[in-house]
């Protein structure tokens, strides 16, 4: 029985660690870190006829971790404590892989073909429409207030 467990479960003791959520924080960075490579971007070229295709991609990835280590209150009270550890945590991240182009390969040429979001591009036009529209109706406002 580890000490922990002897202490009825309370929290370590300062200079102890947890090795099993330090493992859980490392494998999820691990697992994200060896998600994304050339193989993400540059998929496996498909043989169509004479032309080889070869699908290219954009990758990304984003991640955060939080750690908190201390005892409850603050001043003379903390001091006061016994040497309890108060603990925090938290990891959290992602990715995202989209098509971007196709690198099309003839026996003469190589050309590359983007890959449009046009819902993406939509979006983006409504919203610079508002943007604009927000703006000359400030616009409008204000040289009216000048008037006055």
């Amino acid at each position: 029985m580890n000490e922990q467990m002897q202490r009825g479960g309370a929290a370590p003791t300062e200079g102890e660690m947890m090795p099993a959520e330090g493992d859980r924080i490392a494998v999820f960075f691990e697992a994200m870190t060896t998600a994304i490579g050339v193989e993400t971007v540059f998929g496996e070229p498909v043989q169509a006829g004479d032309r080889v295709i070869i699908p290219v991609a954009e990758t990304g990835m984003a991640g955060g971790l939080g750690f908190g280590q201390g005892p409850a209150g603050d001043g003379e009270q903390a001091r006061q404590q016994p040497r309890a550890l108060a603990l925090g945590g938290g990891a959290g991240g992602g990715a995202s892989t989209r098509p971007v182009a196709a690198i099309i390969v003839t026996p003469n040429d190589v050309m590359v073909r983007p890959i449009v979001d046009v819902g993406k591009l939509a979006l983006n036009g409504i919203a610079t429409s508002a943007g604009l529209w927000k703006g000359a109706i400030e616009f409008v406002r204000a040289v009216r207030r000048g008037r006055r």
